[in-house]
């Protein structure tokens, strides 16, 4: 009698281990009964005010379009899978992103199909198959509100029940200029200086595939300047990339650099240039190229 009822609780053991071993296609081997798993997302916003860089929210309310991709491939009609284009979502309170209606969910690809998700803010609803958008930088004093946010970091994933996080960073790039004072002038005449960015797009269509299209206009920004560091939002480059210039105007200085043509502007990059003054004037170098992307163990900006 013994032997059997430690029989039974094996066989009973073993079936709840079984029923454990259930899976979504998250490793390896087979599910035998395939299981229909809608995707949840969460999101990221990079935020760049003052010169610093900040992991924020998409405010609540939010409506962003998503797009389902082949994995590897770019954003067009024959690659989108299961007609899941331009789906509507809203950003709750916490970065979750839940349908704007029922009709608007997705559910992952069969077995362990990997895809890619593209997604964008504010939601157009008349969004053509072009994908184009307008971006305009002239007044700096509203570039700030970006009038495009982009998120291309979801790829390759597959069957799970995690969120899939959507980080979005705006469709423009920055120019940084960090200044060192060693003299030459007061921190008053400093603090006066005309600070400008020549020869630069202020205009422009804006393609989810292509990114910038050329632009529509250029024209002349005035770089807003917060404490050491001065920033400007640009409109990534595609065109002629000659002639731009940086110009510091201040009591008995005028100094111009020009913008090496090989620097052409991308989405979500922020480009840095150190500005020396010192008794002998003012000095521009180039100090490297940041992405708008923070590493998620560390928590910087890579």
């Amino acid at each position: 009698m013994k032997t059997k009822y430690i029989t039974y609780m094996l066989l009973a053991v073993a079936a709840v281990l079984c029923g454990a071993c259930e899976n979504l296609y998250e490793g390896d081997g087979e599910d035998t009964e395939e299981k229909v798993v809608n995707v949840t997302f969460s999101s990221s916003l990079l935020r760049y005010v003052n010169g610093q860089t900040s992991d924020d929210l998409l405010d609540k309310g939010t409506a962003v379009g998503v797009f389902m991709n082949t994995n590897g491939t770019e954003l067009a009609p024959e690659n989108i899978l299961a007609s899941y284009a331009n789906r509507k979502f809203i950003a709750k309170e916490n970065g979750a992103l839940a349908p704007g209606d029922p009709s608007q969910n997705m559910t992952f690809m069969p077995g362990a199909t990997k895809v890619d998700f593209l997604a964008y803010a504010p939601y157009d609803e008349q969004l053509k198959e072009d994908y184009l958008f307008h971006l305009d930088v002239s007044d700096q004093s509203k570039v700030d509100d970006y009038d495009l946010l982009i998120s291309n970091n979801a790829k390759g994933k597959y069957k799970t029940t995690s969120a899939v996080l959507l980080k979005f960073v705006p469709a423009v790039a920055a120019i940084q200029l960090k200044f060192e004072y060693s003299g030459g002038l007061s921190e008053e005449e400093l603090s006066e200086a005309e600070i400008m960015l020549h020869k630069v797009n202020l205009e422009s269509d804006f393609s989810l595939t292509q990114g910038a299209i050329d632009a529509s206009s250029s024209g002349t920004l005035s770089i807003n300047r917060v404490g050491d560091t001065a920033t400007a939002f640009v409109i990534p480059t595609t065109n002629d990339t000659n002639g731009r210039k940086i110009t510091v105007t201040a009591p008995e200085i005028d100094y111009s650099y020009e913008i090496p043509a090989d620097i052409k502007f991308q989405s979500g990059k922020i480009y840095l240039f150190e500005v020396l003054v010192s008794p002998k004037g003012i000095e521009i170098t180039p100090g490297g190229i940041k992405d708008w992307v923070i590493d998620e163990e560390n928590g910087v900006i890579n």
